[in-house]
């Protein structure tokens, strides 16, 4: 079983692992609201997903 910690640490470390794939943090800093907003909007994509699939844990990112 999956437990809601498990299910947190596990959404961070995918976030964390697009953001270094993509490069989101290297941008003018003109663009970092924009990154700011693209993160948020991927982690509630991770964060669904997740969810979905282990369906007993429910969180708030």
């Amino acid at each position: 079983m999956v437990t809601t910690q498990q299910g947190k640490n596990f959404v961070h470390e995918l976030l964390m692992e697009y953001i270094k794939q993509n490069n989101i943090l290297q941008c003018d800093k003109e663009l970092i609201p924009e990154r700011i907003n693209q993160i948020v909007e991927v982690e509630n994509i991770i964060s669904e997903n997740v969810q979905k699939k282990y369906h007993n844990i429910s969180f708030i990112v």
